[in-house]
This record gives C-alpha cells, structure tokens and sequence, in this order.
C-alpha cells in the first residue's frame, strides 16, 4: 500500500508542476477491515515541519481539526483523548514554485517624418515607417503555492494505518483562499470515500 501511494503522489507532484489544475483527489482503505467498530478517535500529534515556512502551523491544525472533526461526527464518531478506537494524522507539503511567463508582445512605434514628395494636383503626403520593436515592461514572474496534504487514519490496537486520502493542488498565490477557505473545501472532498458512512 505505501509503495503504490508514493507512485501514486510523485505521479501528482509531476503533473501538478506542469499545469495550474483543480485539486487532485485519492483515498485507500484496507481490505477486511470492520469499520463499524471505530466509535471514537483523536488526534496524533505531528512533527511536521515541511509547510510552516508559508503557512503558519496553528491556524493549519486548528482548521484541519475543525473540519475533519465535522466529517467524523456526521458519521456518529465521537473525539476520546482518553481512550479513542482509532487516530488521525496528517502530513502537509507546502512549496512556492515560480513560472517565468513569455516576453509580452513587441510594440512598433510609428514614426512620422516632414512631407518628402507632392502628389497630384499639389497635395502633400506624410511618410510613416515603422521603427525598430520597443520592448515595453518586464520580464514576468507568476508564484504558485504546490501543496500536497495527507491524512492518515491509524488502529490504535494494531498501530496500522486502515485508511489513507490525499489532495494534491497548486494555485497561483495571489488568487490563494486562506487556510479556513481552503481545509473547508478539500476535506470534505478527502471524506467523500471514508468507508464509515454519515448517519
């Protein structure tokens, strides 16, 4: 399962590099696992630093827990620090790439010149050439935020991962939600497949 999922994430990494796309969207679960008997979880404290150098890391846990917290209680989980069947853990990738864009178009400036001939019945002409190209502006650098965010659904008994969805998207920076905008979109994508259904 781990293999074919980091084929799988480095396949997204590849594709979000080359093209500005929606988020991309996967989940696995193990095979002859009872759901049913996850009632309760909590959350398991992650070392994650592979973001907080573009996002800022309470406000990420703060808005993942929220949101996934929603997803588990609409399926009639319930959160035990205590004592809890199940745990969840996340991994996030956050990196800024950067697009070179393409030189805007050439301008050609006219240019007018003094009359140089007459034409019939003695009416004066203006000549007008075309110059060399006039760049105007500079080179164009657009940001991207390429993100790829994991969350991990661990047996407490057995220490075993049983269910594992990911979101792989990149975005241009300055069109980025913020944090609360955006775990609300894609979390509720990542659930979509959670084998405990809502009740």
């Amino acid at each position: 399962m781990k293999k074919q999922f980091l084929s799988l994430l480095t396949m997204f990494f590849l594709l979000a590099s080359c093209y500005e796309q929606p988020n991309l969207y996967k989940s696995e679960k193990t095979k002859e696992t009872d759901y049913s008997k996850y009632k309760t979880y909590a959350w398991l404290h992650t070392k994650d630093t592979a973001y907080t150098t573009i996002l800022d890391r309470k406000n990420v846990e703060a808005a993942l827990a929220y949101e996934v917290s929603k997803q588990l209680d609409a399926r009639g989980m319930k959160l035990d620090t205590a004592n809890p069947d199940c745990l969840f853990t996340y991994t996030l990738v956050m990196n800024k790439t950067y697009q070179v864009g393409d030189r805007p178009p050439e301008i050609y400036t006219p240019i007018a010149y003094a009359p140089v001939y007459s034409g019939q019945n003695n009416v004066y002409y203006y000549r007008t050439d075309y110059g060399l190209p006039n760049y105007s502006g500079g080179m164009m650098v657009t940001t991207f935020r390429d993100g790829s965010l994991v969350i991990d659904m661990v047996d407490t008994k057995d220490n075993k991962i049983v269910w594992r969805a990911s979101a792989q998207g990149k975005q241009e920076e300055k069109s980025a939600k913020g944090v609360k905008a955006t775990v609300r979109e894609i979390i509720p994508q990542m659930f979509k497949k959670f084998p405990i259904k809502k009740v």
